[in-house]
């Protein structure tokens, strides 16, 4: 049997800064998106509940249900590019009016598999290495919304 694994390497990572009417694959498709240029990695992403427990004082047997879901946040780190549009959304978008504002995201696997999601831009930090470095960003989003694969 071949293997079915999927290389990161052809992974891209997009943004809209327009946020979809409908959080959902027509909704998200719809949009136009810019590629956010060198993303060296896209970190774990994806929904998590929470768990909710109640234990009986009769049995005292701890009973778990799920709670809430949580879509996370993640750290996008990116070789700085003063002349990238992609990240020129992204850093707009952590400093427009002083608050944080929401980015549509589009991660398109080498296989063309699409995860769209809604995220706060939180921050945009730039960090300067030694001599022998790249000068990086690191670009932090709070998810909000649900995951949508296509």
């Amino acid at each position: 049997m071949a293997n079915q694994a999927i290389a990161s390497v052809g992974t891209s990572f997009s943004v809209s800064a327009t946020i979809p009417a409908n959080l959902n694959a027509a909704g998200f498709a719809a949009l136009t998106y810019t590629l956010v240029g060198e993303v060296s990695e896209v970190p774990e992403f994806g929904v998590e509940q929470a768990t909710v427990e109640f234990t009986p004082l009769q049995t005292g047997f701890t009973e778990k249900r799920g709670g809430a879901r949580n879509a996370g946040s993640i750290v996008v780190p990116l070789a700085l590019s003063r002349t990238d549009a992609g990240q020129t959304i992204l850093e707009n978008k952590v400093t427009q009016n002083g608050t944080a504002q929401l980015v549509a995201v589009r991660v398109t696997l080498p296989d063309t598999t699409n995860f769209y999601f809604v995220a706060v831009a939180k921050s945009f930090k730039v960090m300067v290495g030694g001599a022998d470095a790249i000068s990086m960003a690191n670009v932090a989003l709070d998810l909000t919304s649900s995951i949508v694969k296509t």
